[in-house]
């Protein structure tokens, strides 16, 4: 049985390893829900570019109806998990979505 490997993102101070869903600083780990993970990983898959609303609800819920409050409580989430060191990361546009700034590195592990 071969391993797939092991998506891992470097932003900032932090390490995202997409398949747990863990967020790693400073020798410290958060394990964000499913949901979670998946928004923070379209938003560091695209980083400069806009996500819109509408692109993160189909990429995360697909055909599920959930509310946008569902994408705001993520967006929480993961603000909440980042911390003050966020600054400038995650940015919300006004009824249009959010961007991602900054350099944003993938690499693969076995």
């Amino acid at each position: 049985m071969e391993m797939q490997p092991i998506v891992v993102f470097r932003f900032g101070n932090f390490e995202f390893e997409q398949l747990s869903g863990v967020l790693r600083r400073d020798g410290r780990q958060r394990r964000l829900r499913p949901q979670t993970a998946a928004v923070l990983s379209q938003l560091l898959e695209h980083p400069g570019h806009l996500m819109t609303h509408e692109q993160l609800m189909q990429a995360v819920w697909g055909d599920t109806v959930v509310t946008d409050n569902s994408l705001a409580q993520c967006i929480s989430e993961i603000r909440s998990a980042l911390g003050s060191a966020r600054a400038g990361t995650i940015e919300t546009l006004p009824r249009r979505g959010y961007i991602v700034y900054g350099p944003v590195a993938q690499e693969m592990r076995p």
